[in-house]
C-alpha cells in the first residue's frame, strides 16, 4: 500500500514474498499497453492503423470487412468485433495458432462500437509489437521503463503455442513491480523527472475510453474502460487479473493498493477486495498527517508478521487412522482415471499415494500447516501454453479431519501458474470414496470427479 509516494504497508503470506516472480494473469495486458503507447510516441505505429496492416498474409479479399477495419485503438479498448475470446485450449484439439484463430473466426458485429473482453485482442497487440519492434513488448519496456524504476531484471513472459509472449496472461514480475508500474502510470508516465512513458498516451489509457456496462453484472466492473486498464469507482483506475492480481490506483487521494494472490476458488474476489477498501481504508483518509498511535502501529505490525498461506483447519487425528493405515484401495473405473491410493499417516500430517493416467504420485501434506513439495504431474503448461513443461510443479498441501471419517486435502499449485486441487477422502467401512475439485487454467483438469475404491485384502 503506497500514499503520497510512500510505503505504508507491505505484507507477504510466507514463504511467500513481495519480490518474487510472480504470474500476472491480465494485470499483463496493461503492461502490453504501455509498450503499445511507447511505439506511438516513437512513431512506429499509430492507434489508427488497422490490426491487419500488421499481418499482410491475411489481408485477403476473403477478409470479412469488420476484422479489416479493426484498429489498434479498438483492440486496446476491447472493443474489435468478436464475442468471445478466439482461442479455445479446452477442445480437443486445442487451438495452437491464435493469430490465425483471431482472423479466421466469423465477426459477430462492427469493430469499434462495443466492450467485450477478449483476450485475443491483447495477443494480437503483442504480436503487432513484435513485428513493429522486432522484439516481445518486455524487451520494448526493459530499458524504457524496468530499468529506470528498478524493476527485476527477470520480468519475463509467458509464450502462447505459437511462440508469442503471450501478454494477455502471462507476465512474471514481482508485487513490486506492478507496483512500480501502477504508481508510473498514476505520474502520467514521469518518475523522478524523467517521462519515461508519454503522458498523453498514459492519461488516455487510464481514462474512461468506452462504456462496459452491457457485460458486467457487477458495479465494480461498469466504470468504463481504458487501453487495457479498467476505471474504478472513486475516480480510479486498476490493472486486474485472475486470481486477485490487483492494482488499484486513486490518483485523487495519491493512493495505490497492490496484491498478488490465487483466489479463483473464491466468488467474485475483486468486489471484495474493493469493498473492504471503500469500508475500511477509505473513510480513514485525511488530508492532515494522522496521531500517532501505538497500539495501532503494534497491531498492524503482527498483522504484518503473522501472515502465513492459508492451510486446512480441522482435527489432527481420527479414530479410524490405525485402521485405514498404509492400506491400498483399488478404484473402480473412473472419469478421472484413478486407479489406487493409499494413505500414510504421521502425527504432523501424511502421505497420499496414488496412481492415475500419468502414472504414480503423492501429496505430502501437514495437518493445519503446508508442506512445501514438488508435485510429481508433468504435463501441466509452464512457460508455453500448450505444450507440456514435462518437469514436476513447485506446490503446498495441507490437510485436515473434517469429521471421524472425512479428510480434506488442498493442494495449491504456486508456479509459473497458480491453481488450487481440493480431495475430499471419506472412508466407509473397507471403501474410499474420493471427490476433486479444481479450481484452475487449464490445469488439474483429470483432477475433477469421483471414485470410489475397494480396499485390498
Amino acid at each position: 500500500m503506497i500514499r503520497r509516494g510512500k510505503l505504508v504497508f507491505d505484507g507477504q503470506y510466507a514463504p511467500m514474498t513481495s519480490t518474487q516472480l510472480h504470474r500476472m494473469y491480465s494485470c499483463s495486458k496493461s503492461f502490453v499497453s504501455m509498450a503499445i503507447g511507447l511505439l506511438a510516441q516513437r512513431g512506429s505505429l499509430t492507434l489508427d492503423d488497422t490490426a491487419v496492416s500488421f499481418f499482410p498474409e491475411w489481408d485477403t479479399p476473403q477478409l470479412h470487412p469488420w476484422l479489416r477495419e479493426t484498429t489498434v485503438r479498438d483492440l486496446l479498448r476491447m472493443a474489435d468485433c468478436h464475442d468471445d475470446t478466439t482461442y479455445q485450449m479446452e477442445k480437443t484439439p486445442p487451438d495452437m495458432d491464435w493469430v490465425c484463430t483471431y482472423f479466421e473466426t466469423p465477426p459477430t458485429h462492427r469493430s469499434g462500437t462495443v466492450f467485450q473482453y477478449n483476450t485475443a485482442c491483447t495477443v494480437i497487440l503483442s504480436v503487432i509489437v513484435e513485428r513493429v519492434a522486432g522484439m516481445s513488448f518486455v524487451e520494448v519496456l526493459r530499458p524504457a521503463v524496468f530499468e529506470p524504476m528498478g524493476m527485476s531484471p527477470g520480468i519475463t513472459c509467458v509464450r502462447t503455442p505459437c511462440g508469442h509472449s503471450w501478454g494477455g496472461s502471462g507476465v512474471l514480475a514481482s508485487a513490486h513491480d506492478m507496483a512500480k508500474m501502477a504508481f508510473l502510470c498514476m505520474r502520467g508516465g514521469e518518475a523522478d523527472g524523467r517521462q519515461l512513458l508519454p503522458r498523453w498516451y498514459v492519461e488516455q489509457a487510464v481514462s474512461r475510453q468506452i462504456d462496459n456496462t452491457l457485460h458486467n453484472d457487477n458495479c465494480e466492473r461498469q466504470q468504463g474502460y481504458g487501453y487495457q486498464i479498467w476505471r474504478i469507482r472513486n475516480e480510479g483506475f486498476a490493472f486486474c487479473g485472475m486470481g486477485s492480481q490487483q492494482a488499484f490506483c486513486f490518483p485523487k487521494e495519491d493512493l495505490l493498493v497492490v496484491m498478488t494472490g490465487d483466489t479463483q476458488a473464491a466468488a467474485d474476489p475483486t468486489g471484495r477486495e474493493l469493498s473492504a477498501l471503500w469500508d475500511t481504508i477509505f473513510p480513514a483518509l485525511r488530508e492532515e498527517a494522522l496521531p500517532e498511535d501505538a497500539q495501532a502501529q503494534a497491531h498492524l505490525q503482527a498483522l504484518e508478521e503473522g501472515l502465513t498461506l492459508m492451510a486446512e483447519q480441522g482435527a489432527s487425528a481420527s479414530p479410524l487412522t490405525l485402521r485405514v493405515q498404509g492400506r491400498r484401495y483399488a478404484f473402480a473405473p473412473n472419469a478421472m482415471g484413478m486407479q489406487w491410493a493409499r494413505f500414510d499417516f504421521e502425527t504432523t500430517g501424511g502421505t497420499l499415494t496414488y496412481a492415475n493416467g500419468t502414472g504414480e504420485h503423492e501429496i505430502r501434506f501437514g495437518y493445519g500447516k503446508n508442506v512445501e513439495q514438488m508435485f510429481s504431474e508433468t504435463s501441466f503448461y509452464a512457460m508455453d501454453i500448450g505444450h507440456a513443461a514435462n518437469r514436476p510443479f513447485h506446490a503446498y498441501a495441507s490437510g485436515a479431519w473434517k469429521d471421524d471419517a472425512a479428510l480434506h486435502i488442498t493442494l495449491y499449485i504456486a508456479d509459473v501458474c497458480f491453481g488450487t486441487m481440493q480431495m475430499s477422502c471419506v472412508f466407509q467401512d473397507d471403501t474410499l470414496t474420493l471427490g476433486a475439485r479444481k479450481s484452475a487454467e487449464w490445469f488439474f483438469t483429470s483432477y475433477q470427479g469421483f471414485a470410489t475404491g475397494k480396499a485390498e485384502a
